[in-house]
């Protein structure tokens, strides 16, 4: 096992000069920092961003080796950034040092970068993002809140809208390089650098959440022209757009209305599974003497098989489409309503 000594010796002859000027403080550092060159300077400040901590028996080489001044430490000496700027500032002024050590400034991850985008106010997004290709301002909306995402979409242009939404449902798990040249793209407006690999949410079900929250013309556009540039993401959105159990958030007189084009058979099927408030909302919706009958009719089914189940809710909700289409019912309450 190598001794500290020996440790010592194979840490580069750069490093251990910064390991010293960490130690001694800026002040004492500064006025030794001066005597090298500006590439030098560059260099060591590099080393000096990189050091985290200088145990005991390291610090303890660094004194033998530069024994011009003393340094009395009961712990491990922190470097870092900060640590270099101090330095530097007091060698080279404020300004330089920043020039200098803004080159190997600490970056933030990808997450770091889109948390911080999302916190603007939607409109400020929409200025920073105004002239960045589709595919980037699909891979911000597919990553940030729906509710903003929402918001954000529709303040883009309406050329581009239609685009941005067809590259976002097309999203699938990313390989961290093009993440992180996407993210660094956005992070030039903040003046930040992102290099770590970044959890991205896309696809259809993050379209659909999306166009749930956007103004209803808008989702309405915006679902045909996915439609018709992509068939199979645009039927993939709309389902996931209105689910059976979605029924419990439209009014009575709307179910009412529903009710009447829906099939007992096909009802019953599609409400096993369904949780109680939805059953006493369709319940609800019946007259008294036809609610007990589906209830008598619901007791006496047996185990169903999930397709069938599925297929039944599935033609329920092509009912509900069709009737929302007409504008038969509303589906989403009067600001909200589902495609």
């Amino acid at each position: 096992m190598a001794t500290t000594q020996e440790q010592y010796e194979s840490i580069p002859k750069i490093r251990r000069i910064a390991m010293f000027l960490v130690m001694i403080g800026p002040d004492s550092a500064s006025k030794v920092l001066a005597a090298f060159d500006d590439l030098e300077i560059e260099a060591i400040s590099r080393e000096m961003v990189e050091i985290e901590l200088i145990d005991e028996d390291i610090q303890k080489a660094v004194l033998k080796e530069f024994s011009g001044l003393l340094l009395e430490s009961a712990g491990s000496v922190k470097g870092g950034y900060e640590v270099a700027l101090q330095v530097l500032e007091k060698t080279k002024g404020a300004y330089a040092a920043r020039n200098i050590v803004g080159k190997m400034a600490p970056t933030k991850d990808s997450k770091e970068v889109i948390d911080e985008i999302g916190e603007m106010e939607a409109r400020q997004i929409a200025n920073l993002i105004k002239g960045e290709q589709p595919q980037t301002i699909s891979f911000l909306l597919g990553s940030m809140e729906e509710h903003k995402a929402a918001e954000l979409i529709q303040l883009l242009a309406p050329e581009i809208r239609s685009e941005v939404v067809l590259r976002m449902g097309n999203l699938e798990p990313t390989p961290g390089s093009i993440l992180n040249k996407v993210v660094k793209n956005l992070s030039r407006h903040l003046d930040n650098r992102a290099h770590q690999t970044m959890t991205h949410f896309g696809g259809a079900n993050r379209v659909a959440k999306i166009l749930n929250l956007v103004d209803k013309t808008i989702s309405k556009s915006l679902l045909t022209e996915l439609e018709e540039n992509d068939s199979a993401l645009g039927a993939q959105v709309r389902q996931k757009m209105f689910s059976f159990n979605d029924l419990i958030r439209i009014s009575v007189p709307d179910m009412q209305r529903i009710m009447r084009e829906v099939d007992t058979s096909t009802l019953v099927m599609a409400m096993k599974p369904a949780p109680e408030i939805l059953k006493e909302k369709i319940f609800s919706a019946l007259s008294k003497r036809a609610a007990e009958g589906l209830k008598d009719e619901l007791d006496m089914l047996g185990s169903v098989r999930l397709k069938e189940v599925e297929a039944a809710q599935e033609s329920i909700i092509g009912v509900v489409r069709q009737l929302e289409e007409e504008g038969e019912v509303n589906l989403g309450g009067e600001d909200n309503a589902f495609v």
